[in-house]
């Protein structure tokens, strides 16, 4: 027997490569370089397992929900050709690279990830789970360190100073949050009955975070999608309690001055409802991307350029913030709409159209919860301009096609 040989029956017959990806899943929320290291790993165990008869079999038979995802990718390396500042086009391309190889595997063995669903969530669930340990552990210790824990609730300790052990993005780890806790509720009300104790518990310490996170999006998200939920489940009950809660939270924010600051800090200050100077800046900058946009209508500024020109902008319009920090659009459609162009745009939202449709038609309401999360992120956030993004999308949507396209699979 060959080495090739002994090496694919080992990886085989202890199924490495579903445990290279579940814990690359694991370690999206907590270091996007661990899971990119999982991801490689991931990847090369796929490419030297053999069975590419069956593989490229179904490669055929999934092509359009392939490219469709694919497509995203392409339009960034259009966009390679007319920017003059490849260094950067080359190192989307890199980032990107996930769009192609992502929807490729998952949808070349789609029974093996449907079967596997669970287990790929769960991974999520529990690397969300890790994340929370991680920051409110390092929360605890510089707060006895310098603080009393009542200011636990401070406007500081939230948000990024937060999440500052992770180095991550907060708004990507609150629909990571969302996501798993969706998840969790989904088990909860059609699948495991009853539900274990440990999930629970992980069920509320999810949430609980999810709100001290503060993050705006994805707490309104939740809160409404809770409610459609709820209305779903006929638990009118229920519906009446939260908005029992909601009076006395409100009643008990108007009456204690320090955690009312906490209120305004999440939804007053930043929203504006103080007056329009005090307004994110993010919600300016969209203006720039779209001057932008109008500027380079057709194919976009460029991927390896469109930073730059937003930068000048931000300069332009005395956004000394946005200037030094190069901030990107803040915004995917806004982003793919100045970067690649109307094309591009206009894909985007016909490939979320399509998804939603799918995914109702079907009666595959979770990733509809899934996709309309990722697509509400994706308002406030260039969610695929960024690595943690683009890996959850595309394993995101590659399930959701796998679970769509179920009829059209060969059985192993």
């Amino acid at each position: 027997m060959s080495k090739i040989s002994t090496v694919q029956d080992w990886v085989c017959k202890f199924d490495v490569k579903l445990l290279a990806l579940y814990a690359s899943i694991f370690f999206l929320p907590v270091s996007y370089k661990i899971n990119n290291t999982f991801l490689v790993i991931f990847i090369i165990i796929y490419l030297i397992e053999g069975q590419w008869s069956f593989k490229i079999s179904n490669i055929k038979k999934n092509y359009q929900a392939i490219l469709s995802i694919g497509v995203f990718f392409f339009f960034y390396l259009i966009g390679v050709f007319y920017s003059e500042y490849t260094n950067a086009a080359l190192s989307q391309i890199e980032r990107s690279l996930p769009l192609v190889a992502l929807p490729i595997i998952i949808l070349s063995e789609p029974k093996i990830y449907v079967k596997k669903n669970k287990t790929i969530f769960f991974s999520l669930v529990y690397g969300c789970f890790l994340a929370v340990i991680i920051c409110w552990g390092n929360l605890l210790l510089e707060i006895f360190k310098d603080d009393g824990v009542i200011n636990l609730f401070k406007w500081e300790y939230s948000k990024f100073n937060l999440i500052k052990p992770l180095k991550q993005h907060s708004p990507y780890l609150a629909m990571f949050l969302v996501i798993s806790i969706g998840f969790l509720i989904r088990l909860k009300a059609f699948i495991y009955k009853p539900h274990t104790t440990l999930h629970n518990i992980v069920l509320v310490v999810l949430i609980a975070f999810l709100f001290h996170l503060m993050s705006r999006t994805a707490i309104i998200f939740f809160i409404l999608s809770s409610i459609i939920y709820f209305i779903y489940c006929r638990k009118y009950l229920t519906i009446i309690g939260m908005i029992i809660l909601a009076s006395i939270a409100i009643s008990f924010l108007n009456k204690n001055d320090f955690i009312n600051k906490y209120y305004e800090g999440l939804l007053v200050d930043q929203m504006g409802l103080n007056g329009i100077e005090k307004v994110d800046e993010r919600f300016q900058r969209l203006n720039y991307s779209l001057d932008l946009f109008f500027d380079y209508p057709l194919l976009g500024a460029g991927t390896g350029d469109v930073d730059l020109l937003r930068s000048i902008k931000y300069g332009e319009n005395g956004d000394t913030s946005g200037f030094k920090n190069g901030y990107n659009a803040h915004n995917q459609f806004l982003e793919f709409l100045s970067g690649q162009g109307i094309f591009a745009g206009a894909y985007f939202l016909f490939f979320f159209f399509y998804l939603f449709k799918s995914n109702f038609e079907h009666k595959k309401y979770f990733f509809l919860f899934t996709s309309i999360c990722f697509f509400i992120c994706c308002l406030t956030e260039s969610m695929l301009r960024v690595t943690s993004g683009i890996v959850f999308f595309s394993l995101l949507t590659s399930l959701n096609f796998a679970h769509l396209n179920i009829k059209g699979i060969n059985e192993q």
